[in-house]
């Protein structure tokens, strides 16, 4: 649900500061992250809460393919292709991961 909401929104919470995103925009962007991911949730999160959450599971993902990325230069394994006709392997994640896997572009840029 978390990434949902975040990906929902992603334009104005990962989208630079500037006259048209604003940083209460992004405030109130968090906000309705929150009140939907609270709506479901048997823990009452603050919104710090949840921006912690989310930056959280991003670092760890990020982690994670780096592993398997500087595994794959140990051990001289090419890396995945995800050229026509190929198709990647995916990078293994935990039981949490999986569960909100794939993820979204977080990167702030339009799809």
């Amino acid at each position: 649900m978390l990434l949902q909401e975040v990906d929902e929104r992603r334009k104005v919470i990962m989208g630079a500061l500037s006259p048209r995103i604003t940083a209460k925009a992004k405030d109130n962007e968090w906000k309705a992250v929150t009140e939907a991911v609270n709506s479901i949730s048997r823990v009452s999160r603050e919104v710090l809460e949840i921006r912690k959450k989310f930056r959280t599971f991003k670092s760890e993902v990020k982690k994670k393919a780096a592993k398997e990325k500087s595994e794959r230069k140990v051990t001289d394994e090419p890396l995945p292709s995800t050229s026509a006709g190929s198709v990647a392997r995916p990078i293994p994640l935990t039981r949490t991961h999986d569960e909100h896997a794939p993820l979204p572009n977080f990167g702030g840029r339009s799809r």
